[in-house]
């Protein structure tokens, strides 16, 4: 392997601080944000078009970017307002918002990205504009114009963060296999959820100004919900990846991993959403072939090995293969 001269001061940076990942990427067990942009938003349309997949050609993630800093939404006090002329479909909605309200086992609040918002430049802004909106709205909404040609991409965009869960003292990642949801039911996914201003937990501790109403505090928050996990905040990857789900709106902020000890791994404990599914590194392949997952949190693990598995050692194997050489295997069979 030839080095030139950014290659051996990355190197010998990486010795002073003893970065993993930095090791990764100039020994070419890493990707470049670019090709992984690229590979994977070219990997989603395929899966989404190949009919043995079994899943509406309108299922697929799109990967929009990179970012080493989480947002702080700001909170709008506005009406959410849909841009549609169509009075009897509108009535349509409201009439199925109110018939959620009486259904829905959960109807939270959702954080709505502001519609003056361009999606693709979300990973530039240093501050989102956003609405609260309650899930059975947002749900009504989606329901009524997805469906529709001439209200197409018009589906609420809801603000979310999650993270994936590794272990590298067991050699294992935890997911989620989502069971009484709305969207994706008997699907494994990621852990997170939506973003909402400022939540209180006491089991959380989180002192710093602001960071009640991050995105950050979201994703601590849902695994807390999710798993019975408090999240060190150190033990975060900063480095996030910025998910549309295209079929529901959804906008996810994932930070890349963060790493869990084996005591965390004990204290394990599912909801009635989802239980917990802990995977070994050696069986992950088999897994993500054969396994129903939500496009999105698929896309977060491959996102995650083509990083070079940060929180693995540098000689770390997934059943034989390195990280980047298990991520390149499985974009190749869709």
């Amino acid at each position: 392997m030839d080095f030139n001269i950014r290659d051996m001061v990355t190197i010998w940076n990486a010795i002073k601080k003893f970065d993993m990942e930095s090791f990764k990427r100039v020994f070419g067990l890493a990707m470049n944000k670019n090709e992984i942009k690229r590979e994977l938003n070219d990997y989603s349309l395929r899966c989404a078009n190949n009919p043995r997949n079994n899943i509406p050609s309108s299922d697929f993630a799109v990967l929009i970017g990179f970012t080493g800093i989480l947002p702080i939404p700001n909170t709008l006090d506005e009406k959410y307002e849909i841009d549609i002329e169509d009075k009897e479909l509108l009535k349509e909605m409201y009439k199925l918002s109110k018939k959620n309200e009486k259904t829905l086992k959960h109807n939270e609040i959702q954080t709505i990205l502001h519609k003056d918002v361009d999606v693709t430049t979300i990973h530039n802004l240093n501050e989102i504009d956003v609405l609260p909106l309650k899930y059975s709205h947002v749900s009504a909404i989606r329901e009524t114009i997805t469906s529709l040609d001439r209200y197409k991409n018009k589906s609420p965009q809801v603000i979310t963060a999650g993270t994936l869960l590794v272990c590298p003292e067991n050699r294992q990642i935890v997911v989620q296999h989502r069971q009484n949801t709305e969207t994706h039911p008997d699907h494994y996914h990621t852990f997170g959820g939506a973003y909402r201003k400022t939540e209180f937990f006491e089991e959380i501790d989180f002192n710093i100004a602001n960071d009640r109403n991050s995105l950050k505090f979201t994703l601590v928050r849902e695994v807390f919900e999710e798993t019975n996990i408090v999240l060190n905040k150190d033990n975060i990857y900063d480095e996030y990846c910025v998910v549309r789900q295209n079929d529901d709106g959804y906008i996810q902020f994932y930070s890349i991993c963060a790493k869990i000890t084996s005591a965390d791994m004990d204290n394990l404990q599912g909801i009635d959403e989802g239980s917990v599914v802990i995977i070994d590194f050696d069986d992950l392949e088999r897994e993500l072939m054969e396994q129903n997952w939500v496009p999105s949190g698929k896309m977060h693990i491959l996102i995650w090995l083509a990083f070079g598995a940060p929180y693995t050692s540098f000689f770390e194997r997934f059943g034989g293969l390195s990280a980047k050489k298990l991520y390149k295997k499985v974009i190749q069979n869709s």
